[in-house]
């Protein structure tokens, strides 16, 4: 008898251990807490803390999402986006021209540039690099410019200079340089620089282009500047210089009549 009882004792004391320590009864389980709110109700002797995170799901897939992506990335979206702003620019100044009635340049390079590296740092769209030359205005221009470009250089390029003359008078510097194909260069250098409007300005160096002619001796610069052409005519000490067609105007910095070139 005594060790029945003690046996049911033993077995009823470790079937509440179990149930204080293991078990929850759902009927004490209420509605989700906020955070850090407490349920205070007794459970076996024991106190629950239930804790929901209140954070949106949206918010909690953008921050997932960051901490995955590489910051390589990142710089490259935002190299993208830039590059797209500027050649969106660049191609907004073909209105702005047409509306303020006088040339607005666009940026070359820049555009294209960060575009290409925008697109280079992607997989899926590495291979398309290439658009970025056209999506950017300046660098098409450029790019379309380069043969006429390189045969501008090649053409007064110094080894196929024929004749070079120069002239000093007080702050005007002249060189007129005679090239094959009959192509005159005239540069101007002016030090200080000169005035070259009713406003105040100071002009430094400009350059004109035209054609020349070779008879006895004498070269003739034609078509520079509109109608003007140039005469010299060599001397025992040189060649002087006459100007035909010279507009008249308030300010003739740019004349070149009357100076005493020497030929290099």
């Amino acid at each position: 008898m005594f060790f029945t009882r003690f046996r049911t004792s033993i077995f009823q004391h470790n079937e509440s251990k179990s149930e204080a320590i293991g078990s929850v009864d759902p009927r004490h389980i209420g509605p989700p807490r906020l955070p850090c709110e407490h349920d205070s109700r007794p459970n076996g002797g024991k106190t629950h803390t239930l804790v929901r995170d209140a954070t949106p799901p949206a918010i909690r897939s953008l921050w997932t999402f960051g901490n995955k992506m590489n910051p390589l990335h990142v710089m490259a979206a935002l190299a993208l986006l830039l590059g797209l702003i500027f050649s969106i620019l660049n191609w907004a100044t073909i209105f702005i021209s047409r509306r303020r009635g006088r040339y607005v340049s666009p940026v070359p390079l820049l555009g294209a540039l960060l575009v290409s590296i925008g697109l280079l740092s992607f997989p899926s769209t590495s291979s398309f690099w290439w658009t970025s030359i056209i999506l950017d205005y300046g660098t098409l221009m450029l790019v379309l410019a380069l043969p006429s470009l390189a045969i501008e250089l090649w053409s007064t390029s110094w080894i196929n200079r024929i004749h070079e003359f120069t002239a000093t008078r007080e702050a005007k510097h002249v060189k007129v340089s005679l090239y094959r194909g009959r192509r005159a260069v005239i540069t101007l250098r002016f030090s200080p620089g000169q005035p070259c409007n009713s406003h105040g300005a100071l002009i430094e160096s400009m350059g004109l282009t035209g054609n020349w002619t070779e008879k006895d001796k004498l070269f003739r610069i034609n078509a520079y500047g509109e109608d003007r052409s140039l005469l010299l005519q060599p001397t025992t000490s040189g060649y002087t210089s006459t100007e035909v067609n010279y507009p008249q105007k308030e300010f003739d910095y740019d004349r070149l009549d009357g100076l005493h070139y020497q030929k290099t």
